[in-house]
């Protein structure tokens, strides 16, 4: 039997009630789905504007954003870096809330998580990049489709399976699939280009 179809019979790390795993899409700038986090459970009270923090929503799920302002009775207003607006209700200033000290990432490798000022720095950075690479080509691409119908028209597209791939020159620009979908390489390219 060789390595790779011998079980694994290592020992499975012993739960801990400090870890949680990332799900979704809301922080993705900073976490990957599957990611492993290490938190300290602390009152809201005690979290600084930057922290990056997990907490009950009324809906009765546990969200993890950013504190990104303190609003005048003390309550914490939320978002995630990657959201188009912060979150609707404020987290209560008595509410019990778990602040994000490290992640650990699915290599193994253990890192920081920044707070504070860092935290607001890296919150403010990844606003711009979300708006330079999501928002940004959306609007031009409307504005584009209006203003600019002499878009380079992409055709011959080359099938791999059910897919349709179309390329400009070397560079694949976008894909079909078979229900008509059509995903973009990236955002830019649904500006200078259209499918024929």
């Amino acid at each position: 039997m060789s390595e790779f179809s011998a079980p694994d019979l290592r020992p499975a790390e012993p739960p801990d009630e400090n870890r949680r795993i990332y799900r979704g899409e809301s922080m993705l700038r900073v976490f990957v789905p599957g990611d492993l986090m290490r938190v300290e459970k602390l009152t809201a009270a005690q979290v600084e504007v930057g922290d990056i923090i997990a907490f009950d929503t009324p809906r009765g799920t546990v969200t993890v954003h950013r504190v990104i302002a303190r609003l005048e009775d003390g309550s914490l207003r939320t978002m995630g870096d990657n959201n188009p607006a912060p979150d609707f209700a404020p987290v209560k200033p008595d509410a019990t809330v778990m602040r994000v000290v490290s992640v650990r990432r699915s290599d193994g490798r253990e890192e920081p998580v920044s707070r504070g000022k860092a935290g607001l720095a890296e919150f403010r950075r990844n606003r711009r990049r979300r708006w330079w690479t999501g928002e940004l080509p959306r609007y031009m691409a409307g504005v584009c489709r209006r203003l600019w119908p002499f878009k380079r028209r992409l055709k011959a597209p080359v099938r791999f399976g059910r897919d349709e791939v179309f390329y400009a020159g070397d560079v694949p620009v976008a894909r079909r699939d078979a229900a008509g979908r059509v995903r973009w390489a990236s955002p830019w390219y649904r500006v200078i280009y259209k499918i024929g």
